[in-house]
């Protein structure tokens, strides 16, 4: 009896055993279950299934929140949506852990790109059996992987996305221009000139280009393979020598210095004046500069119907030695040939008023007082303005025989002041003595 009663003590205890080992086993392979399914991964992995499963059934905005993105255009955002839309739907996706000082985030990817991003934060921790620390992750936050950034280039430049080019703002402080890039997915992003090159832009590598400087007047053209340049990607500069005249005539030329850059090297520039015509020229360490007008030999006879340019050049040589009739030692006379409140007729009202006109040596006037009259170059700058190089001698006697020569040589600015549709009235706007080539000015 003893004997059955042990092995039957023992088959009870085996049993138990069994028992117990069978639940260890369980429970421990339901802990690891557990802790494989709390890693932050299994996280991951449900939110792509979540971005794939909304794509598919078309509420891809309700799980990803869209509404900051802004391009700037409505039509544009909804056609980036519906691209990543499709990507999601379509693509095989996988995810990669990314540098983060709080909590976890994964990059959501598709091959290279980077569609959406996903945050987890821990917010439960518990123990079993010593090793097994089981973490509870949640979603942080999910987002789309928006792509924005600035990209500054050379006004020669420009930048297009996905084909399209785009539209820069201007720097004022720098002279070049800025690009803002925003998308939902990764761009294609190309770089093109003004001559119709064209190159993948990487902003990994620096941009390679060629450098060219090229200043003209802004009514010159510049033509780069063909192409005319815009002014709007010149510098602009006023000229000195018209600084009176900016006032009355504001098309006068300014000086534009193109600061060119290109995709390749094989570039070819035309240059044509004023007049329309090519000018020579040769580039000196990929830069030119070329200055002055283009001159016609002789003033239109619309406008010589209308001014006489030589007789008021003499008038003002007139008013210049005390010679010239009219109250105020000839002011009212030459003022009916100045603009009212200019530069010039300052000029004129403090050399008649001042003490200076009144120290003019005496002197009388020769029988043939002008001679070697000539007027030549003259040059078109609107329909409202105009110059023209004046030159004469002008005879003076002092004393009983002393003769003295007075030697005009200036260009004449004139600016017609009429009003629409009025009868041209041409008036001085400024003088400027013409200097030789040696650089002294001519007696």
């Amino acid at each position: 009896m003893k004997k059955v009663g042990y092995k039957k003590a023992y088959s009870t205890f085996l049993l138990i055993m069994v028992a117990l080992s069978a639940a260890s086993v369980l429970y421990i392979k339901n802990l690891l279950v557990k802790y494989e399914a709390s890693q932050p991964e299994r996280v991951v992995e449900e939110q792509i299934e979540l971005l794939s499963e909304a794509a598919a059934y078309g509420r891809l905005q309700e799980v990803l929140p869209l509404e900051n993105y802004d391009p700037g255009d409505d039509a544009k955002k909804q056609e980036d949506i519906s691209i990543l839309t499709q990507k999601l739907r379509n693509s095989v996706l996988a995810y990669e852990q990314k540098p983060s000082v709080n909590g976890l985030e994964y990059n959501i990817i598709c091959g290279d790109e980077v569609l959406a991003r996903v945050a987890l934060e821990c917010v439960e921790t518990k123990t079993r059996l010593i090793v097994f620390n089981f973490e509870k992750w949640e979603v942080k936050s999910l987002e789309a992987a928006i792509i924005s950034k600035d990209i500054e280039l050379p006004l020669s430049l420009g930048i297009k996305m996905n084909g399209e080019a785009l539209t820069g703002t201007k720097n004022a402080e720098t002279g070049m221009m800025n690009y803002s890039i925003c998308s939902l997915t990764t761009p294609m992003l190309t770089l093109y000139d003004i001559a119709g090159n064209e190159a993948v832009f990487d902003s990994s590598r620096e941009i390679n280009t060629y450098g060219y400087k090229i200043s003209v007047p802004s009514n010159y053209k510049v033509y780069a393979n063909g192409q005319e340049l815009s002014s709007n990607i010149a510098a602009s500069a006023p000229i000195d020598e018209y600084e009176y005249v900016y006032e009355y005539c504001p098309q006068m030329p300014k000086q534009l210095t193109y600061d060119l850059h290109f995709l390749a090297n094989d570039i070819s520039f035309t240059i044509t004046d004023n007049l329309g015509a090519e000018v020579p020229f040769e580039m000196n360490n990929r830069s030119v500069a070329i200055e002055g007008q283009v001159a016609l030999p002789e003033i239109p006879d619309e406008i010589k119907a209308k001014i006489d340019v030589l007789d008021a050049a003499q008038q003002w040589s007139l008013f210049m030695t005390d010679d010239l009739k009219g109250k105020n030692h000839g002011y009212s006379t030459i003022n009916k040939l100045l603009i009212e409140e200019s530069y010039l007729q300052d000029v004129a009202w403090k050399w008649a008023t001042g003490i200076d006109i009144t120290l003019t040596s005496v002197h009388r006037l020769a029988g043939d007082t002008f001679t070697d009259e000539e007027v030549s170059e003259y040059i078109r700058y609107s329909d409202k303005c105009f110059s023209c190089k004046i030159k004469f001698n002008k005879h003076m006697i002092i004393g009983k025989n002393m003769n003295v020569v007075d030697t005009m040589d200036s260009t004449f600015y004139f600016v017609d002041i009429s009003g629409a549709g009025q009868n041209p009235i041409w008036l001085i706007a400024d003088i400027r003595e013409n200097v030789s080539e040696g650089g002294a000015e001519n007696e």
